[in-house]
């Protein structure tokens, strides 16, 4: 943490929660591609720590495209990180 940075915490209960997967063949995307799919991960939860959201209900979506992630890692630096055993 350099100085001036500041951190906040927070602690949610996962209530419930849904996995979606779309997959279509010929779609139209840019660049073109035979098929496009996606995964997506719906939680469903409850605030339990700061007080301010206790108790309150979130939802919190992560979504998967296979074509976006693709694309983005032959932009980025992005590397796996490497196990010690493997250094």
């Amino acid at each position: 943490m350099t100085d001036g940075e500041t951190y906040q915490s927070y602690i949610f209960m996962i209530t419930d929660w849904a996995v979606d997967y779309g997959f279509s063949i010929g779609t139209r995307h840019d660049p073109p591609t035979p098929y496009w799919d996606h995964l997506a991960l719906k939680l469903t939860t409850m605030g339990v720590f700061l007080e301010r959201i206790e108790g309150r209900s979130f939802q919190f979506y992560f979504i998967a495209d296979r074509d976006w992630i693709l694309r983005w890692r032959r932009r980025s630096r992005f590397t796996t990180r490497r196990s010690v055993s493997e250094s």
